[in-house]
């Protein structure tokens, strides 16, 4: 079965044709810089909300197993905001490594 010219002048017309549906696809698709900031904010919060909660789990546990009023919980959810602060700070600076990047 020989390719003739019109057989392959006809299938490049039709590549071109699905390379352009999908560059157009491509574009439909891409995350606005709103949405990724948006994104961003709500895994940073949810970091936080759940380093402080687990904090707050293990003292009110070690709490319960030692008959202490709420001395571990006290300790523990302090121990849990500095550890969600960190996560802050950590998620802060690859973000800003990022901008960075972009900027070069």
């Amino acid at each position: 079965m020989k390719k003739t010219a019109a057989d392959i002048e006809e299938m490049d017309k039709r590549i071109r044709s699905l390379k352009a549906k999908q560059k157009q696809k491509d574009k439909s698709e891409s995350v606005s810089p709103l949405r990724g900031s948006i994104a961003s904010a709500f895994r940073i919060g949810t970091e936080f909300i759940a380093a402080v909660l687990v904090g707050i789990c293990i003292g009110y546990t070690l709490d319960k197993i030692f008959g202490t009023k709420v001395v571990f919980l006290l300790v523990f959810s302090l121990f849990g905001c500095m550890a969600g602060m960190l996560n802050v700070y950590r998620s802060a600076q690859e973000m800003d490594k990022d901008i960075q990047k972009g900027k070069d």
